[in-house]
C-alpha cells in the first residue's frame, strides 16, 4: 500500500500544480489578449476621433482646393507622435495635401470608391474618413496612418509583470499542495477502488462514499450520478430493444403494403396501356374503313374519267387520292409508334444494297426537293455495299430525314453521304448515312425536344411547314430497334446534319415475308369471290374493282350473312374483315374451318392489325391490310386461279 499511496500523491501534486499553473497561464494570456484588444480599440477610437477633427477642419480647404491651408492643418498632427502619415484627397482621388509634406500618395483614393473605417495592417493603423461639406455632402477623403509602437511597449511591460507574478504564485501553490496532498489522496483512492469494482463486475448499483462537501465530495457525487445515469440508460436500452423489434415489424408491414400498392399501380398502368392499344386499334379501324373507300373510289373515278375523256376533273381526283394516301401515312405512323411502345414491333433480317436503296429514296424525294428549289447530291464511299437489316425501316428513316431537309430548306443544297466507319472507341465498322442541308437549322434548346413524339422544334412550325412531329421520333425508334441510333449536329440559321448509324449485321429476328402481288390480269373463275365486311361503301368499291377484272362477286355485311352466302354460292375465295360487330372475323373463320362443306375454301383476312400468327393458327390463307391496295387484291385473286380451274 505505501508504494501506490506515494505514487498517487505525486500524481495529485503534479496534477494540482499543472492545473494551477495552466489556469494562471491562461488567465495571464487572457489578460494580455484583452489588454491588447483594449489598447488597439482605444488607439482606433483615438485615431478615428482625430480623423474626424481633420476631416472637419479640412472641409473648407477641400471645397476651395486650398492646398496650403490643408497642409497647415495636417502639419499640426506632428504633435501626435504616433501619426506617421496623413493625406487629404479631392473627390477625383488627386492628392491635395500630405504630412509629412514630402510624402507621396501610395495610391489614388477617389471619393467614389472610398470606404470609411479603421484597418489594422501589420504594425500600422490606417483610417479612411470622408470629408463632408456643411450641407452634409461628401467632398473629399482624409487618410491617416498611425504606428503601434506605444501599444507594443505597454504589452511588453504587462507581460513581464505577469511572468513574475506567475512564478511567485506557482511556488506558493507547490508548497500548499505538498502539505495537503494526503487529504486528497484518501478519497481519490476510495473512488478508484469503486471504479475498479464497477469496471470488473459491471454492477452499476455500486456507489462511492462521500467524505465531505468539498470538490472531492462533488467529484464523488458526480461519479455516483454517472453510475445512476448509466444504470438508467441500461434499463432504457433494454426497453428500447423490445420497442425496436416492434417498430421493425411495423416498418416491414408498411413496406409490404407499399409494395402491394406499387404492384397495383403497375397493374393499373398495364391496363391503361392495353386500353390505349385497344383504342388505337379501334380508332385506326374506324379511320381506315372510310379511307379505304376514299382511295378505292378515287381510283374508280380516275379510271372512269380517263375512259370517258373528262380530263378536267383528273387533277381534282388525283388530289383526293394524294390527300387520302397522306392521311394513311399519318395513321400508319401512329400505329407504328403504338407498336414500338407496346414492344410488338418486329424487324426483318434481309441483305440489301445500300447505294441502290439510297438512289431509290432520292428518286422519290426529288419532287419534294425541286418544289423548294433545292438540289440533291449523293456521295458514297467505295466500301459501302450490302448490309443485313430491315430495308423497309431503313428506307423509311432515310426518307423522313430527307423529306424534313427538303421541307426546311429553300433554294439550298442537300447532300447525302454514305460511309462505313467504326464508332469512337470501337473497331467494329458501322454504316454512317448522313443527311446535310443548308436550311433554317436548329437551336440548342430545340435540339432537346426534336425527337419527342408530336413535337416540332418550334411552336407554329406545323402551321408554317406542315407535319405532325412524328417523323424524327419514329426514325430514331426504328434505328434503335435495328441496334443503331440517329445523331444530329445543327446551329440556328446554318443548316443541320442528321447521321443515321446502323450496324452492318444486327442480330434481329426474321418476320414472315408478305406474299408478293402479281399482275391484275385474272384467269376465268370456277366460283364467285365472297366479300364479307360491315361497311357497305367499302363492299361496293371492292366489288366494282373485282367486277372490272372479270370476277363474279358476292357480298355480305356481317358474319352470319357471310356464312349463309358461302353455303349457298360455294365461293372460290372469301375476303373476310376481322373487326365486325356481333360476330367478328375470327369467329367467322373458325366457323368456316369447322364446317366440312366450307373448310376447303381459302379465306383471306382483311385487317388493320399485325395478327398474322393468330390468323394462320385458325386457318387463314392470306392477309390483306387496310387500306387495300388494288394491285395486292388482284394479286391474291390471281394466286388462287389454279383452284378456280379445277
Amino acid at each position: 500500500m505505501p508504494a501506490p499511496t506515494s505514487s498517487i500523491r505525486r500524481k495529485v501534486i503534479a496534477l494540482v500544480l499543472a492545473a494551477t499553473t495552466s489556469s494562471l497561464l491562461l488567465a495571464a494570456l487572457a489578460f494580455l489578449g484583452y489588454e491588447r484588444y483594449a489598447l488597439r480599440r482605444g488607439a482606433a477610437q483615438d485615431l478615428e476621433a482625430l480623423g474626424g477633427i481633420v476631416a472637419y477642419n479640412t472641409a473648407p480647404t477641400v471645397a476651395f482646393h486650398d492646398a496650403g491651408a490643408a497642409a497647415q492643418i495636417l502639419e499640426s498632427l506632428k504633435t501626435h507622435g504616433h501619426i506617421i502619415r496623413a493625406q487629404v484627397h479631392l473627390p477625383s482621388g488627386e492628392l491635395l495635401a500630405a504630412f509629412p509634406p514630402d510624402a507621396a500618395a501610395d495610391e489614388p483614393r477617389p471619393l467614389a470608391t472610398a470606404q470609411e473605417g479603421v484597418r489594422f495592417r501589420g504594425s500600422r493603423i490606417e483610417l479612411t474618413k470622408l470629408i463632408h461639406s456643411p450641407e452634409g455632402e461628401p467632398i473629399g477623403v482624409a487618410f491617416l496612418v498611425s504606428d503601434q509602437g506605444h501599444l507594443t511597449d505597454r504589452l511588453v511591460l504587462a507581460a513581464v509583470f505577469l511572468a513574475g507574478l506567475l512564478v511567485v504564485l506557482g511556488l506558493a501553490a507547490w508548497s500548499f499542495v505538498r502539505r495537503w496532498a494526503r487529504v486528497i489522496t484518501g478519497p481519490v483512492l476510495d473512488l478508484a477502488d469503486v471504479a475498479s469494482r464497477v469496471s470488473a463486475s459491471r454492477d452499476y448499483s455500486l456507489r462511492a462514499r462521500s467524505r465531505g462537501d468539498d470538490e472531492l465530495g462533488v467529484l464523488v457525487g458526480a461519479f455516483n450520478g454517472m453510475l445512476e445515469r448509466i444504470q438508467e440508460q441500461d434499463r432504457r436500452l433494454a426497453e428500447h430493444r423490445g420497442q425496436l423489434e416492434g417498430q421493425v415489424a411495423a416498418r416491414t408491414s408498411e413496406l409490404v403494403r407499399t409494395n402491394n400498392e406499387l404492384l397495383l399501380a403497375k397493374e393499373r398502368a398495364e391496363v391503361s396501356n392495353r386500353a390505349k392499344s385497344t383504342f388505337l386499334a379501334n380508332m385506326s379501324h374506324e379511320l381506315r374503313t372510310p379511307l379505304n373507300a376514299i382511295l378505292l373510289y378515287s381510283e374508280l373515278v380516275r379510271e372512269d374519267s380517263e375512259a370517258a375523256g373528262h380530263a378536267e376533273i383528273l387533277p381534282d381526283v388525283r388530289r383526293i387520292e394524294s390527300a387520302g394516301r397522306h392521311l394513311l401515312s399519318l395513321i400508319n405512323d401512329i400505329l407504328d409508334l403504338s407498336k414500338i411502345e407496346a414492344g410488338k414491333m418486329t424487324v426483318a433480317e434481309e441483305a440489301f444494297d445500300v447505294p441502290a436503296m439510297i438512289r431509290d429514296v432520292l428518286a422519290t424525294v426529288e419532287p419534294l426537293a425541286a418544289k423548294n428549289g433545292n438540289t440533291l447530291h449523293f456521295t458514297c464511299a467505295p466500301d459501302v455495299a450490302e448490309i443485313v437489316s430491315d430495308a423497309t425501316k431503313v428506307r423509311q428513316s432515310l426518307f423522313n430525314l430527307l423529306s424534313n431537309a427538303c421541307k426546311f430548306t429553300r433554294d439550298g443544297r442537300i447532300e447525302v453521304r454514305a460511309a462505313v466507319d467504326p464508332l469512337p472507341g470501337s473497331d467494329v465498322p458501322w454504316l454512317h448515312l448522313s443527311v446535310e442541308d443548308t436550311g433554317i437549322g436548329i437551336s440548342p434548346e430545340q435540339l432537346q425536344r426534336i425527337f419527342s413524339e408530336f413535337i416540332q422544334a418550334e411552336e407554329g412550325m406545323s402551321r408554317q411547314f406542315g407535319g405532325t412531329g412524328l417523323g424524327l421520333a419514329l426514325s430514331r425508334k426504328f434505328c434503335q430497334l435495328l441496334g443503331g441510333d440517329i445523331r444530329v449536329r445543327s446551329e440556328a440559321g446554318k443548316g443541320s446534319v442528321f447521321t443515321l448509324l446502323l450496324p452492318l449485321a444486327p442480330p434481329v429476328p426474321k418476320t414472315n415475308p408478305e406474299p408478293a402481288a402479281t399482275g391484275p390480269v385474272l384467269s376465268p373463275m370456277a366460283g364467285p369471290v365472297l366479300l364479307v365486311d360491315d361497311d357497305p361503301t367499302l363492299l361496293e368499291a371492292l366489288a366494282r374493282l373485282l367486277v372490272r377484272g372479270g370476277v363474279d362477286v358476292r357480298t355480305a355485311q356481317n358474319g352470319r350473312e357471310g356464312l349463309r352466302a358461302a353455303r349457298e354460292c360455294r365461293p372460290s375465295l372469301v375476303v373476310l374483315d376481322v373487326m365486325m360487330p356481333t360476330m367478328d372475323g375470327w369467329e367467322v373463320l373458325r366457323a368456316f374451318k369447322e364446317d366440312l362443306a366450307l373448310a376447303a375454301i381459302p379465306v383471306v383476312m382483311l385487317t388493320i392489325l399485325d395478327q398474322v400468327e393468330r390468323g394462320l393458327a385458325l386457318g387463314a390463307s392470306e392477309f390483306l391490310f387496310k387500306p387495300i391496295d388494288r394491285a395486292q387484291l388482284m394479286g391474291v385473286v390471281e394466286k388462287y386461279r389454279a383452284r378456280w380451274g379445277r
